[in-house]
C-alpha cells in the first residue's frame, strides 16, 4: 500500500460529501461507450483510494472497486447517478487493500439487492488483513499523520524546510482532510463480499458478458479480474498500476507469472487499480520486464554467493535495474517514471521469496 499520490487538482470535479468535512473528488473517463473510470484526486497529505469502474449494462451496472471509505464510496455514487438511473446490481472488490472494498457499506446501503464478489482468495484476504488494517494499522497510520502534520502546522516547516504561505494552507487543508478520514476510519462498518469464485465466473447482463477471472499470485493472493471480451477491455486492479507500481505489498516470481496470464488476454484497452486508462500492451510488457529483470539479479547475486539481503539490495539497484530496462526504446518513458522506491523494496520481496522462501 501506498500512502500518497500527488495528482493535479485543475482537472478534476469537486465536490463535498454529505456528512463531515471530508470530500472525495473524481475525475470521469470514458473508456468505451457506458464504460467509465472514476479517477481520484488525493492531495499528498492523503491516503490513496483507488480507481472505481462503472460498467452500465441494458437494466443494470457492475462497479469495480469500492473506494477507501463509505464518503469516497458515497461520492461515487452521486457520480454513477450522473450518468444512469440504473440500479448497481453487482459491485466487485479486486483485492483486500482497504482503498478497494472499504466503500462496500455505502454501494449496499443505496441498492439494496447488490451483489458484492470477490475471488475466493480475495474475500479470505478481506477477512484476515483486511480487517487487522481497517480495525489496527489505518487508525494508526492516520493518527500518526495528524500528529506530524499537526506539528508542521505549529512550526510552519516540514523535515526542517519552512513553508510559505500557500504550502501552509495546503497543509492545513491536508489536516481538517486526514482529521476527517481519521473519523471515517473509526466509525467504518465492514460489509464483507457476499458471493466468492475460485478460477473464473460469468456474468452476462443483456447483451454484455463480463468475465471474472483469477489467474494466480500476484499484488495479493487473491486479485479478481474483470475483462469485457466484447469490448476487448481489461480491468486489472492493483496488478496494474500507472505510471509506476506501487512500491509496498508482495512482489514474487508467482506475480510475473500471473502478470504474463495477463498480459496474453485480448484487450485494447488496459483499466489498472490507480492511474489513467491505458490504450495497447505496451505498459504491462514494461512491468513484465521490470519485474523478470529485478528476479534476474537477486538470483544472479544470490548465485554469486551474496546471500544477505543487505547486501543484495546494494548490488541490485534502481540504477542496475532501470539501466538494463533503458535499452529497449519503448521502454525509456516508462522507465522515466518508475519510482526510485519500487527496486529496493521488490528486491527485499523477491529475496525474501526466492532466497528464504517466505510467504508474504
Amino acid at each position: 500500500m501506498k500512502a500518497f499520490k500527488i495528482i493535479s487538482l485543475s482537472i478534476f470535479l469537486s465536490c463535498t460529501l454529505s456528512y463531515g468535512q471530508s470530500s472525495f473528488r473524481y475525475m470521469l473517463e470514458k473508456a468505451t461507450e457506458n464504460v467509465y473510470v472514476l479517477k481520484p484526486d488525493i492531495s499528498k497529505y492523503r491516503w490513496v483510494t483507488s480507481n472505481i469502474v462503472i460498467v452500465i449494462n441494458d437494466a443494470d451496472v457492475l462497479v469495480v472497486d469500492s473506494g477507501l471509505l463509505p464518503e469516497a464510496a458515497e461520492e461515487a455514487i452521486k457520480e454513477i447517478r450522473k450518468l444512469t438511473d440504473k440500479p448497481v446490481r453487482y459491485l466487485i472488490n479486486t483485492h483486500w487493500h482497504g482503498d478497494h472494498w472499504q466503500g462496500n457499506g455505502a454501494f449496499a446501503k443505496a441498492f439494496p439487492e447488490l451483489d458484492i464478489i470477490a475471488t475466493d482468495h480475495g474475500y479470505k484476504g478481506i477477512a484476515r488483513n483486511g480487517m487487522v488494517w481497517a480495525n489496527k494499522l489505518y487508525p494508526k497510520h492516520f493518527q500518526n499523520y495528524v500528529t506530524s502534520y499537526e506539528k508542521s502546522v505549529k512550526e510552519k516547516q516540514i523535515d526542517g524546510k519552512l513553508l510559505n504561505d500557500l504550502e501552509l494552507k495546503e497543509l492545513k487543508e491536508g489536516l481538517a482532510e486526514m482529521k476527517n478520514d481519521l473519523n471515517g476510519i473509526k466509525r467504518l462498518i465492514p460489509k464483507f463480499p457476499t458471493m466468492t469464485y475460485s478460477e473464473s465466473l460469468t456474468i452476462r447482463s443483456g447483451e454484455r458478458e463480463i468475465q471474472l477471472l483469477y489467474l494466480g499470485v500476484g499484488n495479493t493472493s487473491g486479485d479478481a479480474i474483470i475483462y469485457l471480451p466484447k469490448e476487448k477491455i481489461l480491468i486489472a486492479g492493483d496488478l496494474v498500476v500507472h505510471p509506476s507500481p506501487f512500491e509496498s505489498g508482495m512482489f514474487s516470481p508467482e506475480w510475473l507469472e500471473t502478470s504474463k496470464k495477463l498480459e496474453a488476454l485480448d484487450f485494447n484497452l488496459l483499466i489498472p487499480g490507480h492511474g489513467d486508462i491505458l490504450k495497447g500492451h505496451a505498459y504491462l510488457q514494461f512491468l513484465n520486464a521490470l519485474y523478470e529483470e529485478v528476479i534476474l539479479q537477486v538470483d544472479e547475486a544470490y548465485k554469486n554467493g551474496i546471500s544477505k539481503g543487505d547486501e543484495i539490495k546494494d548490488v541490485v539497484t534502481h540504477k542496475t535495474v532501470t539501466d538494463k530496462l533503458s535499452k529497449k526504446i519503448d521502454f525509456r518513458e516508462f522507465v522515466k517514471a518508475l519510482e526510485p522506491d519500487f527496486v529496493p523494496a521488490a528486491v527485499r520481496n523477491s529475496y525474501l521469496r526466492i532466497i528464504q522462501g517466505k510467504q508474504l
